[in-house]
């Protein structure tokens, strides 16, 4: 089992998630090195016609002698060791790399499949969804999808059999079975905006003849909407992140939830509380949890996005803070969403709120008979939860971009 900070908060617990990540890494390395290549001139000559700028004196200190005997000289060493790994960073295509992404997507699926954490037409439309990221250049959009696959699914599981007893399913159902799989409405939900926007900015880089080249452009600084673009990525995994782990660790509270939309109780500073898992509740650990998944986006972002120049370390701890507020926003949003335009009903007998199958809506005007077994407690029946979450995801994405734009 490997440790390290990825690993903890996503609390991995299988080989094949650290391979996922480990593989994401290691393609955003030689990315890397390519680039300090290009940017302090290294480039590879034919045979052993090598000139190198900034290897030489890092590899010579670390260099042993040359044993007895030998006529290999410590210079030729290097060059030798200078020449393979500069084959290695420029033999890098301009898409992301096939000897990372592919292990990568098969690893994910093989994931869902053997988890069941994913439909089969889920588990198809997350294939897709993974190409669309992993065409691109940068590995940074990749690594934001899969880190919220893991975490997302790891917080599903979190003291499952206590969040299963707080609500029941619409089949009737509750308990500590395996989280039910997830659809690929729910997946399109949750990446769609994300996916389109990585296709586009993948054209726009190679008709602008930029390709691996491209960098984050700073705010501000003469930025097209092309420029933009990375950024309301960045700006929907932030909020589905949050409105996940606001979701599923919220739920634990001790104290029943406020309901957000009731301004009226806000005000008046007797808030409205609500069942555990009504649509538009919130607690301080949903805001505090929702907040901590917006951060791990944020600093994923950081770790993996290459940046132009002109970014400093202040600008870059500014654009984690930026990216985890917009994230609490989301999330809020979700909620405020979710109270107005998603019925919440409640099983007369139990109390507990009904979820529906797959982000689905509960149907309770089936009969006479399903009207004394579930009411509606609060919202209007226009959105399913696959619904609310797609608005909230497209509307913290557009509206990231729109307020970047007039910066």
């Amino acid at each position: 089992m490997i440790h390290s900070k990825y690993t903890d908060i996503t609390r991995v617990s299988s080989h094949h998630d650290v391979l996922i990540l480990l593989l994401v890494f290691s393609h955003h390395s030689i990315h890397k090195m390519r680039r300090v290549f290009r940017t302090k001139n290294v480039r590879c000559g034919s045979g052993n016609d090598l000139r190198v700028v900034v290897l030489k004196p890092l590899l010579r200190q670390s260099s042993s002698e040359p044993s007895p005997g030998s006529d290999v000289s410590v210079n030729n060493r290097q060059q030798q060791i200078n020449i393979n790994i500069c084959h290695l960073t420029s033999a890098t295509p301009s898409t992301m790399r096939p000897l990372v992404a592919v292990p990568s997507i098969v690893l994910l699926v093989y994931r869902a499949y053997s988890r069941r954490s994913l439909t089969p037409v889920g588990i198809f439309t997350a294939f897709l969804t993974a190409i669309a990221h992993a065409v691109h250049p940068w590995s940074v959009f990749f690594a934001l999808l899969t880190t919220f696959f893991l975490a997302g699914t790891a917080a599903t599981k979190v003291k499952h059999a206590q969040k299963a007893k707080l609500t029941m399913s619409s089949t009737g159902e509750h308990g500590a079975g395996p989280p039910s799989p997830r659809t690929a409405r729910q997946v399109l939900a949750n990446s769609v905006f994300a996916s389109v926007l990585a296709v586009a900015h993948t054209v726009l880089l190679y008709q602008t003849g930029k390709g691996s080249d491209a960098c984050l452009v700073k705010p501000g600084t003469g930025t097209t909407w092309a420029d933009l673009l990375p950024y309301g990525i960045f700006a929907q995994y932030a909020a589905v992140a949050a409105d996940t782990f606001a979701s599923e660790l919220g739920i634990l509270a001790q104290e029943q939830p406020v309901l957000i939309t009731d301004v009226m109780a806000l005000l008046s500073f007797k808030p409205k509380r609500v069942p555990r898992g009504t649509n538009g509740g919130v607690t301080t650990l949903g805001t505090v949890a929702g907040l901590g998944g917006a951060a791990l986006m944020a600093v994923m972002v950081t770790t993996l996005t290459p940046f132009c120049g002109g970014w400093t370390y202040a600008d870059k701890l500014l654009l984690v803070a930026a990216i985890t507020v917009w994230g609490g926003f989301g999330s809020l949003l979700d909620s405020i969403l979710g109270g107005l335009l998603q019925a919440s009903v409640v099983d007369a007998k139990s109390g507990r709120v009904v979820e529906g199958e797959g982000g689905l809506r509960v149907s309770y005007r089936q009969s006479a008979d399903q009207m004394d077994e579930r009411k509606l407690v609060n919202g209007q029946d226009i959105l399913d939860n696959n619904g609310v979450n797609a608005l909230m995801a497209g509307t913290m994405t557009v509206g990231a971009l729109v307020f970047l734009s007039i910066l």
